[in-house]
């Protein structure tokens, strides 16, 4: 095998586990008007376990966000940002 096929090789694993990835993070996050699936039960929690269900579900998401590229990731921060802040990405 030569440095370029293996490079070649490497390169397709890794676009594969950066669409597998991508993936993830929608199926964790959800669709449109669906969200996170979350641990049945929760309507019989107080609120300081609700805090600890979020910030380890925040923690989850910051780690798949991690394992994206540059440029996923950047996508990923303008959608985000252009829902929560709408007038920042107005494009009219």
């Amino acid at each position: 095998m030569t440095t370029d096929h293996i490079t070649k090789e490497r390169l397709k694993i890794l676009e594969k586990e950066n669409e597998a990835f991508k993936t993830l993070l929608l199926e964790f996050v959800g669709y449109e008007d669906e969200w996170l699936p979350t641990r049945s039960g929760l309507e019989k929690k107080n609120k300081d376990e609700l805090i600890e269900n979020i910030q380890y579900q925040r923690k989850l998401m910051r780690e798949l966000y991690k394992k994206l590229d540059p440029k996923t990731q950047n996508e990923l921060k303008v959608k985000v940002e252009s829902c929560i802040w709408p007038i920042m990405h107005n494009e009219g």
